[in-house]
């Protein structure tokens, strides 16, 4: 009883928390699409599902009041980072992005450039695909014959990642949305979730800038139900490639609804499994920081550092549930991995770079407003939004897409008529 109790307690508090801590940043920021918001919006509403399935369903062991405590402190930090720099850089005197639709327009040799990228990336993933199962392209036992090469590898995709996040923000008219979906195509075949998910919601993220998008929670609501039908459409595929009539089963719905709710926590419910295991602080001071991965594997290639596989390895087991059996998840949330990983001061440092850095990129992004660093942002801010799953900066396509940017923006500079 004293467990719920306090338990329940300290969600309510973290509400409070991340309540305030919005309407804070947005007196401040003069925008609802801050750092801040991105973490403490979709972090809460996770949680809420968490405390239905864990006080009232009792699918997963109860988090208790430290769980919430640390949730709370890292909201609260943030809203002092992101309002100590928006401060010291007088970013609110200049005006929103919101209504500024300008965008580069295209020129011939660009043009060409993207469209090698493409029809590479869609060559090289069809090579892959045409030799799996159509069974696994869609499941997670496929991914691993992705990764290192389909979609044209590592930096054709993650250029195309930055494409596609401009065409399908900035596009005015048919053609360059589907250059926007030919972009996207790389990061769709790859199949790991997070990186789907990060150009569509960055390319959401620009359009709501430049006035696209007028009714956010209509927008907000449409996404997550694609999200969910996209979820669902998936995993029937594969019901149906082996032969069974999926469609008509009611305990496929059921078994399919419990797995999503089970990955949407997955991240929640592995930060306050682990943080109550007592075993968790000796295992995460021996093996690798995979938070420290992005600086370690890009300095690797010089020979300075090790590299790092930034997946964490811990298998931790969160709950059951009654058609999906066992729920076991290795990922902490944005928040839990970089306080599992580097404990209490680590993880505060790490955090306010991460935020520094973001807020930054945030605030030249509303000052000069080239579309490439609006961009930029939105890809960054993605990182925010999915931290109710998992830390996504541990991986090293951020700082590429960084030095990409930077050599866009150049490259614009030259040129003539904004023709790049």
């Amino acid at each position: 009883m004293l467990v719920t109790i306090f338990g329940l307690s300290g969600y309510i508090i973290f509400l409070i928390v991340s309540f305030i801590s919005i309407k804070h940043t947005m007196s401040v920021t003069r925008s609802i699409l801050n750092v801040t918001s991105c973490l403490s919006v979709p972090l809460a509403i996770i949680c809420t599902l968490q405390v239905y399935l864990t006080y009232f369903a009792g699918f997963y062991s109860k988090p208790d009041i430290v769980y919430w405590i640390l949730l709370s402190l890292y909201v609260i930090l943030t809203v002092l980072v992101e309002s100590y720099i928006s401060k010291i850089t007088n970013a609110k005197k200049y005006t929103l992005i919101k209504g500024h639709e300008t965008s580069y327009r295209m020129g011939t040799y660009m043009n060409i450039v993207i469209a090698l990228f493409i029809i590479y990336a869609c060559y090289d993933s069809y090579k892959v695909v045409s030799s799996m199962d159509l069974a696994l392209i869609l499941q997670d036992e496929g991914q691993d014959d992705f990764g290192a090469s389909a979609g044209g590898g590592f930096y054709v995709r993650v250029f195309l990642m930055i494409m596609a996040t401009y065409y399908l923000g900035y596009g005015k008219d048919w053609k360059e949305v589907v250059i926007g979906l030919l972009c996207f195509f790389p990061s769709l075949v790859v199949n790991t979730k997070g990186v789907i998910f990060i150009p569509i919601i960055a390319a959401y993220i620009v359009r709501y800038l430049n006035g696209k998008i007028k009714n956010v929670r209509k927008s907000f609501i449409s996404i997550g139900l694609v999200g969910a039908c996209i979820f669902f459409a998936s995993y029937m595929w594969e019901f149906i490639t082996i032969g069974e009539n999926s469609i008509l089963d009611p305990y496929k719905w059921q078994y399919i609804s419990e797995k999503l709710l089970y990955y949407l926590t997955a991240g929640v419910q592995g930060f306050s499994s682990n943080l109550s295991a007592s075993d968790s602080a000796m295992y995460f001071d021996k093996v690798d920081n995979i938070t420290i991965a992005p600086f370690s594997n890009f300095f690797s290639k010089f020979g300075l550092m090790e590299y790092i596989q930034p997946v964490s390895e811990r298998i931790q087991h969160i709950g059951k549930m009654q058609l999906y059996g066992s729920c076991d998840s290795n990922v902490n949330t944005y928040i839990g991995t970089i306080y599992l990983y580097n404990s209490f001061l680590g993880g505060i440092l790490l955090h306010i770079f991460w935020v520094t850095i973001t807020t930054l990129i945030k605030i030249r992004a509303i000052k000069y407003r080239k579309p490439f660093t609006v961009c930029l942002f939105a890809l960054f801010a993605t990182g925010y939004v999915l931290g109710w799953f998992e830390f996504y900066f541990m991986q090293t396509f951020w700082v590429y897409m960084i030095a990409m940017v930077v050599i866009l923006n150049v490259i614009n500079l030259f040129s003539k008529n904004a023709e790049i």
